[in-house]
């Protein structure tokens, strides 16, 4: 499956996607270093409920329901703490926001932690060209906010 890595500062205008990943398995492998494999992933659907409640909806509507605009942009800021949750050890990244594609935020300090890994480190099976890329975009989202996983 791939994922889009969508500037932080874009939303909720939808814009191109910015950096689309089809093999996270490579790139995880490029920042094994960095990931943080012991940070919990929070439970983002038992939050659904919660968005329900405050928008008076018997259920999340789906993407073309009526509704469904507002009740994503409510869900987002709901989740937007736990979407950003940062390792306790300042020098990872938690490797949940590259595990499934649900607007999982890096932050810009972490933007930063992985563009420097990626410019000094090569990695087995990894190629030097998707190491600097990926670098590249790491350093360009610092100065939007970071990016989201989707």
């Amino acid at each position: 499956m791939p994922y889009d890595l969508v500037f932080a500062d874009a939303l909720p205008a939808t814009v191109a996607t910015p950096y689309r990943v089809t093999n996270m398995p490579t790139l995880l492998r490029a920042m094994e270093i960095v990931l943080d494999q012991d940070l919990a992933r929070p439970r983002l659907e038992d939050m659904a409920g919660r968005v329900c409640r405050r928008l008076d909806l018997p259920a999340p509507p789906s993407a073309s329901a009526p509704g469904y605009r507002a009740y994503r942009e409510e869900w987002l800021r709901v989740t937007a703490a736990s979407r950003s949750k940062r390792s306790p050890n300042a020098a990872r990244v938690p490797a949940f926001k590259f595990q499934s594609n649900e607007d999982w935020h890096v932050v810009p300090e972490e933007c930063e932690i992985i563009a420097d890994h990626l410019e000094v480190y090569a990695t087995d099976g990894v190629s030097e060209a998707l190491r600097r890329a990926f670098a590249a975009f790491n350093r360009q989202a610092v100065a939007h906010g970071g990016y989201l996983v989707r």
